[in-house]
């Protein structure tokens, strides 16, 4: 948007050659210094001062940059010589468009990526506060609802002997030598949760009467057996 800003205010001079074609490189690169000369303009004197003993300022084109000790490396021009950016509100917009275009990473890979070009004073601090306004990021992040647990049934609390409520389930199956299968039924106590096991040869309703009887027989005929229905 600011490039094409600047392009309109040079289309409306006099003896000026007309831009209508897409944006250059070159009209990209004069809108990001534009907005850097900007946020620079409205950085304090006195805290560019705090760092006058430990970083090393210069200007090049008109924009202040940082002396790192890498101007011998290979490196990048923009990676040896970051340009600074003061804490701004056009600051906010780079860090949360580099960190959406980076699929939503945290504040060490958005900020090791705007370290690449910018030196951020207090960059961590910065970063992490941003991220913060981020929604996509507060929806995964969102600590979970913890509801109160329930009270317990009647049938849990209710003192009886054992077995006299019971809930039944099948578990398996279980291969056996031959190449045949069997299942266990879980008969558990629901208000002592003592487990009774029996096993049956197929999942039919006669296998499981047969080992409801013989549970019977073993722990005495209670008052309630609760069954899950299941579709499968």
């Amino acid at each position: 948007m600011t490039a094409y800003v600047l392009r309109f205010c040079n289309n409306i001079k006099r003896n000026s050659p007309k831009l209508v074609n897409s944006l250059s490189c070159e009209e990209i690169q004069k809108a990001e210094e534009t907005l850097i000369k900007i946020m620079q303009s409205e950085w304090p004197s006195e805290i560019r001062e705090k760092y006058k003993d430990t970083i090393q300022f210069f200007e090049e084109n008109g924009i202040l940059k940082v002396q790192t000790r890498l101007i011998l490396s290979q490196d990048p021009e923009d990676f040896t010589h970051p340009t600074v950016l003061p804490d701004h509100p056009l600051l906010e917009r780079l860090v949360l468009h580099t960190h959406r275009s980076l699929m939503h990473t945290g504040v060490l890979t958005t900020l090791a990526q705007l370290r690449e070009k910018f030196w951020i004073p207090k960059g961590r601090r910065v970063v992490k506060a941003i991220l913060r306004q981020c929604i996509k990021c507060k929806r995964l992040t969102a600590g979970k609802v913890n509801p109160d647990p329930a009270p317990l049934p009647p049938d849990r609390i209710h003192r009886v002997a054992a077995f006299q409520i019971t809930g039944a389930d099948l578990a398996g199956p279980l291969s056996l030598r031959g190449g045949s299968k069997a299942w266990i039924v879980l008969f558990t106590c629901a208000v002592y949760r003592a487990v009774h096991l029996e096993l049956v040869s197929s999942l039919s309703t006669e296998s499981f009467m047969q080992a409801l009887r013989r549970f019977w027989a073993r722990r005495g005929r209670g008052s309630t057996v609760l069954i899950m229905v299941r579709t499968s």
